[in-house]
């Protein structure tokens, strides 16, 4: 830490008692003063210095008592245990006449610590400094008021942390002959300059004028709140890449604001059908200081802990060897005790009555903690709970990502509104600071999706082949048992079988699967594991379990080719429209988002209030327009190209939804997602959710078929913009000539809505064909 003696000042400090010895004078012209000023004053006359001012610290000490004596009514005997306060030449390190609390503060830091405030470079020091003379000698009101801090360590290690507040009514600012006297144009030049010390400089030499008296320094304890501060920020600081460092730093702020010296920090987990406590997984650099290891895990059902839990309030255990005596059975506190625990805080994490986990406070010490100090988490549990959510949504988050390539929370094109809503909550000055919920005005949405037709049925047929294989197998291992035991019981399970094969020639009824399993799993395997058979000599009990998962003992072929499929499928087309988005951005940023189910769909919204940085032209809208119809169009031929390599050979359908009017969409912190806003824009998704299935109206043909694609609208102008993209791509042989002109049925609350059909022409190679642009339809009209 840099002392304040160290910094170049553009002032000479002198150290004077002139304003205090110049009232003691008047009260004893005006005949006010008693005996004991009369004596002191006496005394002070005697030493010309403590009045015209002098820069000797020996002096200081020589007449300490005296100096005592002449500040005593500016330091009242009866609060030198309470007050942080000495008086001080100030910006110097230079502190006497200080009270009993801070001379302990000061030996509890060490003889090497010294008072200067942590937030100041050289150059602000500077300008600091200047800003004094120019409220002192021009009469400038300053606007910033530079609060200063300082930290140090305790006795017990403790960080603290002061304010120091000074009181410069003692003090008198005088210009030397090297002084320049400023114009008023040149302080307010230096006012549109605050960062520029060279100028500061010019204007304000070092060393150029008198500072002359002495000043009071207050400190005062901010510990609390800057703890407070500081573990805020920490933990929205996402960027911190060594976690072991930022543990320590999380643990160091706690320790200030609970004031434990060996405070530890864990996480664990409860399981509410165990009802245990376990380890948790999503925060693997905070370890649990209950549960270490996944094996590991403490039984809390009927206990005062699982008590504290479902009230949510933190369990605290003040001494737990004398806890124990009183409550022996009590599973946490024995566990504690065991780790060497003396004192702890367990706190529910919960956020809208979902619990994210448990958040421990663990101390060496007896009494660390106690039911007076545990209010103290309320000063910072809505940030624990903040983190600890934001944690588990980002290992959320991260495991998706392992799985779908492009899923994200937060699109970039989007990212800057939620940047500035986390800047935001770093500058409220409140604790109790709310994130909004960020919304976009005036966007265009785009919709489509890629779908697997039937995916149902084939997956109800894809089980029934599994449930039928299996138990044929099972009616071949009974055959061979009944030959090899004679039991009887096997004729009565096999007559069971057979009920159950007759059923499935009839449609497969929903928990009809698991009915079955459930008979397999409780009447069939325990017979083959019974019996003891040796499986080398039984080929139909062999091939039996043989044809079983070895994970989840599941009969899963069909199954698994239908699974392989559909992963397929989303896959490939997932990667053609991810390929075709990164080129499509850079025409114009908007935010994007695809999600697979039987299928791809993707919702995209683009406008100004999403890109406020660009100029938006309805131009790009159409391009979009142009764009998406492109790239279902090749997501098609891509389906085309490996459908003969299929498991099993699914068609796939495509559907454009077209949206004139712009709306609102509001990002759901609850669901974190966007979703339109407004009654209004809601039809949109009503629309979309129902028109994937709708038939032709008077008929019953879907308006999806394989092989072409098909614009759902509402009206005519969206007619006219579509018909100009169709012919667009059918010159340039993507699409077919002939286009359909449908009646959609009308759906629950949705009546008048048309569609467009079109065949999409298969393209071998349709990757290494460059897209067409909106000016180029344009120009092909002309």
């Amino acid at each position: 830490m840099k002392s304040f003696s160290e910094y170049e000042m553009p002032f000479e400090p002198v150290l004077s008692f002139e304003a205090v010895i110049s009232e003691l004078e008047k009260k004893v012209e005006n005949g006010n003063a008693d005996e004991r000023t009369i004596h002191l004053l006496e005394k002070v006359n005697e030493i010309p210095e403590f009045k015209s001012g002098f820069n000797n610290f020996g002096l200081v000490q020589q007449y300490s008592e005296l100096i005592s004596e002449l500040l005593s009514d500016l330091f009242p005997k009866l609060l030198t245990d309470n007050e942080i306060k000495a008086a001080t030449l100030p910006l110097s390190n230079l502190t006497f006449n200080s009270t009993e609390r801070f001379q302990k503060l000061i030996a509890e830091a060490g003889k090497e610590f010294q008072i200067a405030d942590t937030n100041f470079d050289s150059d602000e020091f500077y300008i600091m400094s200047c800003s004094i003379i120019l409220a002192f000698h021009y009469h400038v009101p300053f606007s910033s008021t530079y609060p200063m801090y300082f930290n140090m360590r305790d006795k017990d290690g403790i960080q603290r942390f002061f304010r120091i507040l000074y009181n410069a009514d003692f003090l008198e600012i005088y210009p030397t002959e090297n002084a320049k006297n400023l114009t008023e144009t040149e302080i307010e030049f230096l006012m549109d300059n605050i960062d520029d010390i060279d100028l500061w400089k010019e204007k304000f030499p070092p060393q150029s004028w008198l500072l002359k008296g002495f000043g009071l320094m207050n400190l005062y304890d901010a510990t609390i709140e800057t703890s407070v501060s500081n573990l805020k920020q920490e933990l929205l600081n996402k960027s911190n890449s060594d976690k072991h460092s930022s543990t320590e730093r999380l643990e160091d702020n706690l320790k200030s604001i609970f004031n434990v010296k060996d405070l530890s920090v864990g996480i664990s987990d409860y399981n509410p059908l165990t009802k245990r406590i376990v380890k948790t997984t999503f925060n693997d650099y905070v370890t649990s200081q209950l549960v270490h290891s996944n094996h590991d895990s403490i039984p809390v059902e009927n206990s005062r802990f699982l008590k504290h839990l479902n009230e949510n309030k933190p369990f605290v255990i003040s001494n737990t060897d004398k806890y124990i005596v009183s409550h022996p059975d009590e599973e946490v506190a024995l566990k504690l005790q065991k780790s060497g625990v003396k004192s702890a805080m367990l706190i529910p994490m919960k956020k809208d009555d979902n619990l994210l986990g448990i958040m421990e406070f663990v101390s060496e010490t007896p009494h660390g903690f106690n039911s007076i100090t545990a209010q103290r988490i309320d000063l910072i549990l809505s940030f624990l709970i903040e983190s600890m959510e934001r944690a588990q949504r980002e290992i959320s988050n991260l495991t998706d990502a392992l799985i779908q390539k492009e899923y994200t929370s937060i699109h970039p094109s989007v990212a800057w509104k939620f940047q500035k809503e986390a800047e935001n909550f770093i500058k409220s000055p409140t604790q109790d600071y709310a994130f909004r919920e960020v919304m976009f005005q005036d966007v265009y949405a785009l919709y489509g999706e890629v779908d697997i037709k039937n995916s149902s049925v084939a997956r109800n047929n894809c089980i029934k082949e599994d449930i039928q294989n299996q138990l044929n197998m099972l009616m071949d291992v009974l055959d061979e048992l009944k030959k090899q035991t004679k039991l009887e019981l096997l004729d009565q399970r096999k007559f069971e079988i057979e009920s159950h094969l007759n059923n499935l020639n009839f449609s497969l009824e929903a928990g009809t699967e698991q009915e079955i399993q459930q008979y397999i799993a409780n009447e069939i395997h325990p017979i083959l594991a019974n019996l003891n058979l040796d499986e080398n000599q039984n080929n139909s009990i062999s091939r039996y379990l043989k044809s079983l998962d070895p994970i989840t003992g599941l009969y899963y072929h069909a199954r698994q080719n239908f699974d392989d499929t559909i992963s397929i499928i989303n896959k490939k087309l997932a990667s053609v429209l991810d390929e075709k988005q990164v080129g499509i951005q850079q025409v114009f940023p908007h935010y994007f988002e695809r999600f697979k189910t039987d299928g791809i769909e993707h919702n995209i919204y683009i406008g100004s209030s999403i890109t406020p940085t660009r100029n938006f032209d309805l131009l790009y809208l159409y391009n979009m327009r142009l764009w998406q119809l492109q790239a279902i169009c090749e997501m098609e031929n891509e389906h085309h190209r490996i459908k003969p390599f299929l498991p099993i050979q699914l068609d796939v359908t495509s559907l454009i939804l077209a949206f004139n009017q712009p709306l609102a969409i509001r990002f759901r912190m609850d669901e974190k997602r966007f979703d339109v806003d407004g009654t209004y824009n809601a039809r949109y998704e009503i629309v979309k959710k129902r028109i994937d299935k709708a038939f032709v109206k008077d008929t019953d043909e879907r308006i999806t078929q394989p092989g072409k694609i098909t614009i759902v609208y509402s009206h005519s102008n969206e007619e006219t913009e579509y018909l100009k993209y169709i012919k667009f791509l059918q010159h340039k042989g993507i699409l077919d000539a002939e286009t359909e002109f449908l009646q959609v049925e009308n759906l629950q609350g949705i009546t008048g809505l048309k569609a467009l059909r079109v065949k999409i022409l298969r393209q071998e190679e349709m990757k290494n064909q460059a897209y067409f642009t909106y000016e180029e339809l344009v120009a092909g009209l002309k």
